[in-house]
């Protein structure tokens, strides 16, 4: 690698531009192209002369698309009701999805200019109903111009990735020449299980996919909760699966009001980052909400066992009935026994091998990121790391930080800084948030600050475990360390 590529380096890992260059394995195997852009200034044509201009219109207008998007009102609420029964069980029926050409992570948040009439039409019908409004967004390579085809259609063996985002619009403003801008976050990791519509914009059944450590952390309680109920058909590891997955879909869901704060555009700036997008900026990585942590910890116990005891009542015949269901909590069973039932780990042993991991990647980021400067003495100064991650830093371990380690001290800083000026995004993880869930967040918002655009994250997401992603995060800043250290 070349000085100059160094100095590149050295310039990309910088809060205005975020990223690093993959390490050439994975781009060799990635062949990642470079992402359409999904959002741009959709140009006026003859339909409307004064180009938005005309107030008037613009009302008539809204008001047909208000009428058209209008939910029935003669709607019975028992779908509904049973559509929150499963969600609470991390099934999401019939939901909406998007499939741009690149991959969302998990607790990013995006400022979005949506022109193509395709998802116009989507978001049009998503926003007209009540809050929340999901969707999920589940990677195309090529776009649009792959939704129709058959090698890329959402079934176990195509093209097209099947692990994908599950997203919430935080923020829907419509835009005179027709276009939406929309603040979207990314909730949690979610599966395909089954297409049920393709254009004009394609709709599936998802369920969320759950990292092998979260399974692992309901395998006790399953255990009680299957022990004492009777008449629970299935195989034995099928069934402690189906009811670890129904366990830690809940708990993640009961933390989502403290993962989850909701967004604020910053007016006057201009978010060139991922997609093209011109006008207000918003963060690049969902803040946490401080003020949910205890109420939080202390739904997410009552609401995993709840969800156990709701599948166990129920004897799983709903999901039985349904084969791709089936197949799907089969897998869990399988990484379950892969990674806990057939080994001798305890919990307290994969515990403590994620807080090594973390403790790992916080450490050798740190290192890298002072080389880095070295590098560029013009861009010394507070560590680039975002306040979303910086945030997630852990208590000082047992041995202490070492002696040239910055990130405790810059955290220090910007804590004191946010409390001026809140809008920085920085919140110190709490002490209730469970050392897992932090080492989660972690596994996926790091990429904010590797990843580079036109580079697939794909395989961030697509990953089984925490663990598996921290240690690819640990590969890829090995890599940049080498050729930094060769290039001095």
């Amino acid at each position: 690698m070349s000085a100059m590529r160094v100095l590149l380096l050295a310039g990309a890992l910088c809060p205005s531009t975020g990223g690093a260059r993959a390490p050439a394995a994975w781009r060799a195997q990635q062949r990642a192209r470079a992402p359409r852009r999904a959002c741009r200034p959709l140009a006026s044509d003859g339909g409307d002369l004064l180009g938005g201009a005309d107030a008037g219109r613009n009302e008539r207008v809204g008001e047909l698309k208000r009428l058209f998007y209008a939910p029935d009102a003669a709607a019975s609420d028992e779908p509904a009701a049973n559509a929150r029964r499963a969600r609470a069980h991390g099934v999401y029926a019939d939901l909406a999805l998007c499939r741009w050409s690149f991959t969302i992570l998990p607790h990013a948040q995006l400022v979005l200019n949506v022109f193509q009439p395709e998802y116009v039409h989507l978001f049009e019908s998503l926003i007209a109903t009540r809050p929340p409004w999901l969707y999920a967004h589940v990677q195309l390579p090529g776009g649009l111009a792959n939704l129709a085809n058959d090698d890329y259609a959402l079934v176990p063996g195509s093209k097209a990735p099947l692990a994908g985002t599950l997203m919430r619009v935080v923020r829907a403003d419509r835009q005179s020449d027709a276009r939406l801008r929309l603040v979207v976050q990314g909730l949690r990791r979610v599966r395909v299980l089954r297409a049920t519509q393709r254009l004009p914009f394609a709709r599936a059944d998802v369920r969320a996919l759950p990292d092998a450590e979260e399974l692992g952390a309901e395998l006790q309680s399953a255990r009680v909760e299957l022990g004492a109920a009777a008449g629970v058909g299935g195989e034995h590891g099928v069934a402690l699966a189906r009811l670890c997955a129904a366990g830690a879909a809940a708990r993640a869901a009961a933390w989502a009001a403290y993962e989850t704060a909701d967004a604020s555009l910053v007016p006057g700036m201009v978010q060139e980052r991922y997609y093209g997008v011109q006008g207000p900026w918003a963060p690049p990585l969902v803040p946490l909400n401080a003020s949910a942590a205890g109420a939080c910890a202390d739904e997410a116990a009552r609401a995993a066992r709840r969800a156990m005891r709701e599948v166990v009542a129920a004897q799983g015949a709903e999901w039985r009935a349904r084969a791709d269901w089936e197949a799907d909590v089969a897998r869990d069973a399988e990484r379950l026994r892969a990674t806990r039932a057939l080994s001798s780990v305890s919990g307290a042993d994969e515990c403590a091998r994620l807080a090594e991991l973390e403790r790992e990647l916080w450490v050798n980021l740190d290192a890298l990121l002072r080389r880095l400067h070295a590098l560029r003495p013009d861009k010394a100064g507070a560590m680039p790391v975002p306040s979303p991650m910086l945030g997630l830093l852990p208590p000082t371990p047992p041995e202490g930080w070492p002696a040239d380690f910055r990130c405790a001290a810059a955290a220090a800083e910007r804590a004191d800084v946010a409390r001026e000026q809140p809008a920085l995004g920085f919140v110190a993880v709490d002490e209730v948030y469970p050392p897992l869930r932090r080492a989660q967040r972690l596994s996926y918002v790091v990429w904010d600050l590797l990843g580079r655009e036109g580079e697939s994250r794909q395989p961030v997401l697509e990953a089984a475990s925490i663990a598996e992603r921290l240690t690819l995060a640990l590969w890829w800043i090995d890599e940049m360390t080498q050729a930094v250290l060769e290039n001095r």
